[in-house]
């Protein structure tokens, strides 16, 4: 039997990650374990397909429950649960307060490696710092004249510590990118904004309607009305969505919208993107 690992970032237990996970026992490599991020796979001729489900308390198991693991969250606070089911069809549709929570496992991920990659660049510039206050106060510094820069761009150690610092600083930077695009997308469709670091842009809606109803785009953000003048309203949204993305949405929910210009903010003018 052949064992197969892969990393993953999905959210535990969301759509994302059941989809993924039969994905690979349509192709013969049925879950056998899930440690983090890593997920350990075995081999067989006939596939073994997921169910995964959120779980406050775990209940008591029966021979019947085909369990595969649980897996205990720390934030939020809950189990994960892997099950066993005959075909694809039969792992459960995930619901709303579903991707709920899947939203708060991604945030919280994103904290997390935010934190790591904090750290992981403090902790670069001061093994940096401490190597040049070292190489000062020694007296250890280059013959060529370049002082102690030249000391430590000729150290070989020095030079490979570096690159696996730099090595390692875009991989969590590439892994926080798309963690935050997924916790981005959590956010928009369970419109849960709270502690996120939302952009305000400056929006004018063009109409000829005397006001705008904005309850079909309010899960875009937070609206909020500057000033109205001669058929333009003008609104400062706080929002994670792109420029384009703005526009698109606006003009395809509001019908009385003729025009959307997303602007930014100087002084006492808009001005136009």
């Amino acid at each position: 039997m052949i064992d197969l690992r892969k990393i993953s970032f999905a959210a535990k237990g969301s759509a994302e990650e059941q989809d993924w996970l039969n994905d690979w026992a349509k192709l013969g490599w049925n879950l056998r374990h899930v440690s983090g991020y890593v997920y350990s796979f075995k081999q067989q001729s006939f596939p073994v397909f997921i169910a995964t489900r959120y779980l406050t308390t775990l209940p008591e198991r029966t021979t019947d429950d085909n369990i595969i693991q649980d897996v205990a969250l720390k934030t939020p606070q809950l189990f994960v649960q892997y099950a066993a089911v005959a075909k694809r069809a039969h792992a459960s549709r995930k619901t709303a307060a579903d991707d709920i929570v899947s939203g708060k496992i991604m945030a919280a991920a994103r904290q997390r490696l935010l934190k790591a990659e904090l750290l992981w660049a403090l902790l670069g510039f001061l093994a940096i710092f401490s190597r040049m206050v070292y190489l000062n106060v020694s007296g250890f510094t280059a013959p060529s004249g370049m002082g102690i820069l030249g000391s430590l761009m000729s150290s070989v150690p020095f030079l490979g510590g570096l690159l696996l610092w730099l090595v390692g600083l875009a991989g969590l930077i590439s892994i926080n990118h798309q963690i935050g695009q997924r916790d981005r997308q959590y956010r928009l469709l369970n419109n849960d904004f709270a502690n996120a670091a939302l952009t305000a842009k400056y929006v004018t809606l063009t109409s000829t309607a005397a006001q705008i109803d904005l309850t079909p785009v309010a899960d875009l953000g937070r609206w909020q009305l500057l000033s109205v003048k001669a058929g333009n309203f003008h609104y400062r949204l706080q929002t994670l969505l792109t420029d384009d993305e703005i526009e698109q949405q606006v003009t395809a929910k509001l019908p009385t919208v003729q025009q959307v210009t997303v602007t930014k903010w100087l002084g006492f003018m808009y001005i136009p993107i």
